[in-house]
């Protein structure tokens, strides 16, 4: 993972810019009183603040040569939990993401690293720092309030245990929007961005990916049409063979849940992608996604965020 870790974060930073432009390990402790979650403005200082969470994960082995086997990707689920606290200057001092196979956390006063820089939110356990990468768990993340969203945001986390078995994961988190509060007529245009992480077929050429999303939303119809743009590797380097496409993005009545598939550029990958609404009145939508090739180990995986 040390390949990759410093990479992502930079690639983070370049995504955020951008948006301003526009407009298992770690500790588990917790501190002070526990609250929900109505907006990034309103957190309140040493509260930790749960919020609804939406994640895929995918484990794999690994050795110098890179993959030692083909990713194990398990379905999104929406059953995780962000949790949050920031101390009486403003500044992130707990982070935590429980899902169903078990909780990444980290705590500053565990001897974690948490930073908040040029929008992007970075994260180390004290055993990632003190290993250099080779063991630990990392957390990288787009800094809601600096990419001018009030509801959501995103981010990706790493785990290693040092012995050649890893594990990444991606997950779109905030304040869900009630199903009876979603137009029921209409249109929109939600704009944002994106971070993913690519294994090539051979199970090497792994690297961090970012850039540009969009999706239509026809409230009427319950329907999307997803597009990402501009992708970027963690070199600089344009990645157009992996673009994303997917036009028959929907959810049902009465849900907040929509659901498709997504196809790269390349027409290499194919893939699920689950995604929910943000806000009182659907302000703001995030997901994440996973597409793979048939017969190869070809993997790409991510997390998105956007408003209207």
């Amino acid at each position: 993972m040390e390949r990759n870790w410093h990479a992502n974060s930079c690639l983070l930073a370049v995504v955020a810019s951008g948006l301003a432009a526009c407009g298992g390990g770690g500790s588990s402790t917790t501190y002070g009183t526990t609250g929900g979650f109505a907006s990034w403005g309103a957190i309140r200082p040493n509260t930790t603040v749960a919020i609804a969470g939406l994640s895929q994960e995918g484990s794999y082995r690994y050795d110098d040569a890179g993959l030692a086997a083909a990713p194990i990707v398990s379905p999104a689920t929406p059953d995780s939990t962000v949790s949050l606290r920031e101390d009486l200057g403003g500044e992130l001092v707990l982070l935590s993401i429980a899902t169903p196979t078990g909780t990444v956390g980290f705590s500053t006063a565990d001897g974690d690293t948490i930073l908040v820089v040029g929008g992007v939110v970075e994260a180390e356990t004290a055993e990632f720092t003190a290993s250099g990468g080779d063991r630990g768990a990392f957390y990288a993340g787009i800094d809601a309030e600096a990419a001018g969203w009030d509801y959501q945001t995103f981010g990706m986390w790493g785990t290693d245990d040092g012995a050649g078995n890893a594990s990444l994961g991606t997950v779109s988190y905030g304040r869900v929007t009630p199903a009876s509060a979603l137009p029921a007529t209409g249109s929109a245009r939600y704009l944002g961005a994106f971070v993913g992480f690519y294994v090539g077929p051979t199970g090497t050429g792994e690297d961090a990916t970012g850039g540009a999303v969009r999706v239509d939303v026809d409230f009427g119809l319950r329907t999307l049409a997803f597009a990402t743009s501009g992708t970027l590797d963690s070199s600089g380097a344009a990645r157009p063979e992996l673009e994303l496409r997917g036009s028959d993005l929907a959810y049902a009545a009465g849900s907040n849940d929509f659901s498709g598939t997504l196809a790269n550029a390349g027409g290499t990958m194919s893939g699920p992608v689950r995604g929910r609404f943000y806000g009182p009145a659907a302000e703001e939508l995030g997901g994440v996604f996973a597409v793979e090739a048939a017969g190869s180990w070809e993997t790409y995986g991510g997390a998105f965020g956007a408003r209207r």
